[in-house]
Formats: C-alpha cells, sequence, structure tokens
C-alpha cells in the first residue's frame, strides 16, 4: 500500500486525496487552515451548465453536475452542497431567449420568467 501526501485541501487537492484514498493509498491531506473553506478561494463554486458555451462544453459541464451528484451519494450531508439556480439579467432578450431554447433542446431545465417571479425568488 502506497502512502501519499496531498498539500493543499482545495478542490483539486481534495479530489485527489478522495481517488487516491479510493484507489487503496494511505493518504494524508495537509491544508494550512483548520477551518478550510467550502470551495477554493480562486473559485466561485458555481456548479451549472448554462451560460453560452457550444454543445461539447455544456455536455462537459453537465457530466460534471452528474459526478457532483454521486458525490453527494456517497458522501451524503458531509459534502454539504446546496443545489440551487441563477437569475441572468444582462444578456438582450433576444440573446437570452435563444440561450434557454438552444438549452431546452438539450434537456436542460432554464426557462424565462418576467420581474414578478424574480422578486419571488430574490426579494
Amino acid at each position: 500500500m502506497r502512502q501519499v501526501t496531498v498539500v493543499g485541501g482545495g478542490i483539486v487537492g481534495a479530489s485527489l486525496a478522495y481517488h487516491l484514498a479510493e484507489a487503496g493509498a494511505r493518504v494524508t491531506l495537509i491544508e494550512r487552515s483548520l477551518d478550510p473553506p467550502a470551495a477554493t478561494a480562486a473559485s466561485f463554486a458555481w456548479i451549472n451548465a448554462s451560460h453560452g458555451n457550444p454543445r461539447p462544453y455544456y455536455d462537459l459541464r453537465l457530466q460534471s453536475m452528474l459526478e457532483w451528484r454521486r458525490l453527494e451519494e456517497v458522501l451524503g450531508d458531509t459534502l454539504a452542497l446546496t443545489w440551487g439556480g441563477s437569475i441572468e439579467w444582462h444578456a438582450t432578450p433576444a440573446t437570452l431567449r435563444a440561450a434557454v431554447e438552444e438549452h431546452a433542446a438539450w434537456g436542460y431545465p432554464l426557462r424565462l420568467i418576467d420581474r414578478a417571479a424574480i422578486e419571488d425568488l430574490e426579494p
């Protein structure tokens, strides 16, 4: 059995430590903070497959979301994920409508909402 030390408990280090342990290695994870952040400090940590990318990139991001779901099943509440959504308002109406239609055709649950719905979601 191999002994491996991983330095840094951000998303990459935590993933590496997890997968090495799953493969049978004895892993020591070194993190400088006693209370590490829930996500890597340099990351917005937004898990999604939207936001105007071409289909291959969308597919990659969607697969990533499925892997997060699988990991959540394995680790349960210790993963501390919050699944939610987002509101985008910066695009022109035509651009936004086209993005929603494109992603809907791919099976991704985007929808157009009006001002009242935004106020209900984000008072």
